[in-house]
């Protein structure tokens, strides 16, 4: 009976590693598209700042255009640290745990 309970023990262990792992990986992805898109709204803003120059105007954060690249820019900066947050979160999980499974085994 104590071998069926330690296999079903190491058997639920496995899968919320599993489903660790799983929940990093999608959280580096997610961090990947992120960076992709404030590739993109970098680039738009530098395409709006150029026409603006080359058509010989003022450049102002105050232009709607240029406002919009700026709130989306620090919207997905936000996003992009609260993801990085959790995968540090995740990491902070692990050690937890790591250190209550060195805690029971001494007792």
């Amino acid at each position: 009976m104590a071998l069926l309970d330690k296999a079903k023990s190491l058997a639920g262990t496995l899968g919320k590693t599993a489903q660790k792992g799983a929940t990093r990986a999608k959280l580096e992805l997610e961090i990947r598209n992120l960076e992709g898109k404030l590739k993109q709204e970098y680039a738009q803003l530098g395409r709006v700042v150029y026409t603006q120059l080359k058509a010989g105007e003022s450049v102002s954060a105050s232009h709607p255009d240029i406002a919009a690249s700026v709130r989306a820019i620090d919207d997905l900066q936000t996003e992009l640290e609260e993801t990085r947050q959790a995968i540090a979160n995740l990491g902070s999980e692990d050690e937890g745990a790591a250190e209550g499974a060195a805690t029971g085994s001494e007792s």
